[in-house]
């Protein structure tokens, strides 16, 4: 199951979830109400007792549905944001097995190192390398400006951790963290990220030596056949890392 995958899942479960436990305890609190009451007051005055509660209480319920509804539409939105997400490695898978022969490359998909919290959306080795691609897809275009990035112009840029540049530097430092355990030494990376809908990023000044953005899903055919062969990487090489990469 990819990460967009799982976030779709963890919030449909979520939504559903909470509908359920304020359906339950609705209906728990009112049936436990009405069986206390029921043969100790008259009808009229028990009528009445909850007349004047749930007058008084009315705003309190009113307050809590906007505060579920204010929790609805974050969860709701965070489902659109992973579908979105889930549309765009599905394209981008689409292109990738159309621009390299699996009987040449290795082509890993949502790959996960050991002991790590994250997985990298595509890890590519083969004859040019081993590639890496980041692959985003925002409803919100994501502006790149110098050291900066922002999902919405005007407010302020988002946290560093979250900057898809400084994301792809760290995954591609643990995978080679991870190779050097397996000696494989003084390797490096191409790294890539990908935004399939040009409409998802806006970049006013955003390169980083190392990085390539991609904008665009027919973006890839180019910066994969710009990239030079590596001599290094024969196919018995390759073969010796597909078999360390799949050894967990």
């Amino acid at each position: 199951m990819t990460y967009s995958e799982k976030q779709i899942l963890i919030g449909r479960l979520k939504f559903f979830g909470s509908l359920g436990l304020l359906f339950i305890a609705s209906f728990y609190f009112l049936w436990k109400a009405y069986s206390n009451s029921v043969g100790k007051l008259p009808i009229v005055i028990t009528s009445l007792f909850y007349f004047l509660f749930g007058f008084a209480v009315y705003p309190l319920y009113i307050k809590m549905l906007k505060r579920f509804a204010d929790a609805e539409d974050k969860i709701l939105d965070g489902i659109s944001h992973a579908k979105l997400g889930k549309e765009g490695e599905d394209m981008v898978s689409r292109k990738l097995n159309e621009i390299f022969d699996k009987n040449i490359y290795y082509i890993y998909s949502n790959y996960k190192i050991p002991h790590r919290h994250f997985d990298i959306d595509t890890v590519i080795i083969g004859p040019k390398g081993i590639i890496i691609f980041e692959i985003k897809n925002y409803s919100t275009p994501l502006i790149f400006d110098g050291d900066d990035a922002f999902l919405t112009a005007g407010k302020g840029p988002i946290r560093p951790e979250w900057d898809p540049r400084d994301e792809i530097r760290r995954h591609s430092y643990a995978l080679l963290e991870y190779l050097k355990m397996g000696r494989f030494n003084e390797i490096q990376t191409h790294k890539a990220i990908v935004f399939p809908n040009k409409d998802s990023v806006k970049i006013c000044y955003g390169a980083r030596p190392g990085i390539y953005i991609i904008v665009g899903i027919d973006g890839l055919d180019e910066y994969v056949k710009n990239l030079p062969d590596n001599p290094r990487f024969t196919p018995e090489y390759c073969d010796k890392l597909d078999y360390y990469m799949l050894d967990k």
